[in-house]
């Protein structure tokens, strides 16, 4: 049976599906919500996951919205005193809230020392995206006067390449909630890993002191000996898939990994995986992580050295003694005949509490791409119309019927 059929099988045709929805509340994508959701979650915008609309995320943002996000990805702590730094606000104008989050940002030198701010006009996608950037990375993102191209060239170019955002050149247009808390998301996710590899040289130091014994490798280096009790290993489960064929297009799990913790509670923080094959990056929109079917990690894009840069927030937890498995997820669209697997090449492209322990590199299937011929399904209504008031939620909108016509 193939990919295909397995999938199908678990569907049980025929029979009467009722479906119950709350009313819509605006066009955007799950995206997005899972972004606004992720930002409320850490305080930085309020929490509206009860009722999606009140996010707005397909309104246009104000510049004080952008200032808030920005304060907030940041880590910054907001003053308690307006000191009128811009004309146009003050400790009541436009608002009581925006010119303590405002001054904020202009006294750690993150937006510039202009007479106005213009709070409540709309912001383009380039200088929100340019907020966040610089919110997440500091130091470590500036524009580069010396080069011939322009300020928003060169910040979408780094954004793109980070995997905060799709390349874009519309820079002037007004940017939405829903893609300044996409954006603002990614941007801290992506600062989390640049961060990480910044500090993994000083972390390995520091386990040195830790160490009873090392052993020389023939080049001539030190291996460290991890004591086995406190590490963690990783190995490709036994639950992954042994397909060799996957459709060139939709979600598809590449692989397991199971995660061992030793005598102590350990934290998953981030992994970093490679793809490998006779095959092309682009073919993928986004690689993720998920345990039992929910996704458990952020969704990130194939970078242009072919890796994958998974971060869990929060952290992922493996109790003491305990394995956890975690499937390798993601969504394609590409071309047939297309070769992929992904690899977890050493314990340092691992981030956890714990020294890692494995059998490196821990890779998946080799899988192939192709087409998948759909089976047909005829649909019908079924039922009387139902009828609901306006405010009503979880109401039930119809009946219809699914049946395999294969």
């Amino acid at each position: 049976m193939n990919l295909f059929k397995k999938i199908i099988a678990t569907i049980a045709l025929s029979t009467m599906v009722v479906v119950s929805t709350a009313p819509s509340v605006g066009a955007y994508s799950t995206a997005a919500l899972e972004a606004a959701n992720t930002l409320a979650s850490q305080g930085i915008i309020n929490d509206n996951s009860a009722n999606p609309a009140g996010y707005n995320l397909d309104q246009n943002v104000l510049r004080q919205e952008i200032a808030a996000v920005t304060m907030g990805v940041a880590g910054l702590t907001k003053k308690t005193t307006c000191d009128n730094l811009f004309t146009d606000v003050s400790a009541t104008t436009p608002n009581t809230w925006a010119c303590y989050v405002v001054e904020t940002l202009r006294v750690n030198n993150m937006i510039a020392a202009n007479a106005k701010f213009n709070p409540e006009a709309n912001i383009t996608k380039a200088e929100a995206l340019g907020m966040v950037v610089k919110a997440a990375f500091g130091a470590d993102y500036n524009y580069d006067s010396t080069l011939s191209t322009s300020w928003q060239e060169q910040l979408v170019a780094f954004a793109s390449e980070n995997g905060i955002v799709s390349a874009f050149t519309d820079y002037n247009t007004p940017a939405t909630r829903g893609w300044v808390f996409e954006a603002a998301t990614a941007s801290m996710d992506a600062a989390v890993m640049a961060g990480e590899d910044d500090d993994l040289l000083s972390g390995l130091l520091d386990g040195l002191d830790d160490m009873d014994d090392d052993t020389t490798d023939t080049n001539g280096g030190t291996t460290v000996v991890v004591p086995t009790g406190s590490s963690m290993s990783v190995e490709l489960s036994p639950t992954t898939s042994s397909a060799k064929s996957i459709p060139n297009s939709g979600t598809v799990t590449f692989g397991s990994f199971d995660f061992t913790a030793g005598n102590q509670d350990t934290t998953l923080e981030s992994i970093r995986v490679v793809r490998t094959g006779l095959g092309d990056r682009a073919d993928f929109d986004r690689v993720w992580m998920e345990k039992d079917g929910v996704r458990v990690s952020g969704r990130q894009t194939v970078g242009s050295d072919e890796s994958v840069y998974i971060t869990f927030s929060p952290a992922f937890v493996i109790r003491a003694g305990e394995t956890e498995t975690l499937d390798l997820v993601a969504t394609l669209d590409g071309d047939t005949g297309s070769q992929h697997s992904f690899s977890i090449v050493s314990a340092s492209d691992i981030t956890a509490s714990a020294s890692i322990a494995g059998n490196f590199p821990v890779s998946t299937s080799t899988m192939t791409t192709a087409n998948y011929t759909v089976v047909p399904v005829a649909y019908a209504t079924s039922g009387s119309p139902s009828t609901y008031r306006a405010g009503d939620t979880n109401v039930e909108l119809a009946q219809f019927k699914l049946t395999n016509n294969a």
